[in-house]
């Protein structure tokens, strides 16, 4: 099943749990993990809420890491409204929602270029609904007032995540330094690769 998931091969990791039943072996959440992981892996959300929901019905109870893998394929297809239900079902479940649970709902709003949204999902975390942003939430509210190209938003939510020690990675920086470049910004632009290699990151 592990290699199933890692190679994406969603088909042959469903036969194989199908064949686990068959044999009166009861999958547990590790089973169902890998399935997940494989729809992951080609980006099918439908079938990783529908195994989802499988392992749920079935008794066995998902912790926030296969809950993780359905909230962030909702959030990469943009559906904010059903990355949101699975975050609160995530919580009524028992199950501590974490950070990157969390961040699902950020990517969410910038995947539909509601980035005002989206910074409002990170202030209700600083406020204590949710775990506090880490470096990944302020990269994922920077990039999706990024590519809105409302640039100053932007650097000045780089300011902040710098100043409180989140400062997200290269791939979010260079992805502003190119928006910049590509709207005429050049001024901005190589402001940010300065600051990029002040912080040893390789523009």
């Amino acid at each position: 099943l592990r290699a199933c998931a890692v190679a994406g091969d969603l088909q042959v990791a469903e036969s194989w749990l199908t064949k686990m039943k068959a044999r009166s072996v009861d999958p547990d959440h590790v089973s169902y993990g890998h399935v997940l992981q494989a729809c992951s892996e080609i980006r099918s959300m439908p079938k990783a809420e529908r195994w989802l929901n499988t392992m749920i019905r079935e008794g066995v109870f998902p912790s926030s890491v296969e809950l993780s893998v359905v909230l962030h394929l909702c959030a990469r297809s943009g559906d904010v409204p059903r990355t949101e239900s699975w975050l609160n079902r995530t919580v009524n479940l028992g199950e501590e929602a974490n950070t990157y649970c969390h961040n699902a709902v950020i990517v969410a709003h910038g995947q539909v270029g509601e980035c005002d949204a989206a910074l409002s999902k990170l202030r209700a975390m600083d406020e204590g609904h949710g775990p506090l942003p880490d470096a990944s939430s302020f990269g994922s509210a920077i990039a999706a007032f990024s590519t809105a190209e409302r640039f100053e938003d932007a650097e000045r939510l780089l300011d902040e995540a710098q100043r409180r020690g989140c400062m997200p990675d290269a791939r979010v920086c260079c992805g502003l330094i190119r928006r910049c470049a590509q709207a005429g910004d050049a001024a901005r632009a190589g402001r940010l690769i300065d600051r990029m290699q002040a912080n040893d990151l390789e523009p």
